[in-house]
């Protein structure tokens, strides 16, 4: 198990007799846990513990958090691993009567003021490729400090991104510290498999939704990752 990928979490995990890992990334299909049970057709993580908890140990409290976990993994039921499943089950947890639309706004969709104004820049900035089939937006840590931000606060500009008109392949990459790159992809059909994209640089998810973060120089990076989307927008006769 990656600690980066459960934080502060990790020392217990480390030091507990009984590890479970419950997840839907195929990529951690064995995972590092003594027990691994990861179903990669559930949208969430959130999905598959909402199955394993038996209804008499379910309340308010608990049923917002896994509706947490399902909508914010399903990008609020707009990803393509929302199944019909996942919408009742979604429906299942509204009935224990938490305020839902205002929950989504805090937690989701609800954005600072410098937030909205950051994401406007990545906008301004951005760049299109492959006759406008896709769509790449970067920011650097030094344009990072002069909005006075950090990188918390360009969460969901890639999704942000990948809802222009005619993309079927948004990109973000950000600074996340000194010369490495967080990057991000999310895909509007099947015509780009984001996950092979993140792959470039050793990481992954899924088919269209991925990331990984590469070392090599910003320019270099995106030369990378736009060359590995064009291999499979070429087999379509998208490149330009």
């Amino acid at each position: 198990t990656d600690p980066g990928r459960i934080g502060g979490s990790a020392r217990y995990f480390e030091s507990a007799k009984k590890t479970v890992n419950i997840d839907h990334h195929i990529s951690n299909a064995k995972g590092g846990g003594m027990v691994n049970h990861v179903i990669p057709q559930a949208s969430a993580a959130a999905e598959i513990v909402y199955e394993l908890i038996e209804t008499e140990y379910m309340d308010a409290e608990i049923a917002q958090l896994l509706y947490l976990g399902i909508s914010h993994d399903t990008g609020v039921f707009h990803f393509s691993n929302t199944s019909p499943r996942t919408m009742r089950i979604a429906a299942d947890l509204i009935e224990y009567g938490f305020d839902f639309p205002k929950f989504l706004d805090d937690t989701f969709f609800g954005k600072t003021y410098l937030q909205n104004k950051l994401l406007a820049q990545i906008v301004l900035d951005s760049r299109l490729f492959y006759d406008g089939k896709v769509i790449l937006g970067t920011i650097r840590g030094s344009e990072l400090e002069a909005f006075g931000a950090t990188t918390d606060d360009v969460e969901g500009a890639v999704n942000r991104l990948q809802v222009t008109e005619g993309v079927e392949c948004a990109v973000f990459i950000y600074e996340k510290k000194q010369g490495l790159y967080k990057c991000s992809f999310r895909a509007s059909s099947d015509l780009v498999d984001v996950s092979k994209v993140g792959a470039v640089y050793g990481g992954g998810g899924h088919k269209r939704a991925s990331g990984c973060e590469s070392t090599d120089p910003l320019e270099v990076t995106v030369e990378k990752l736009m060359e590995a989307i064009g291999e499979q927008l070429k087999k379509e006769d998208f490149a330009s």
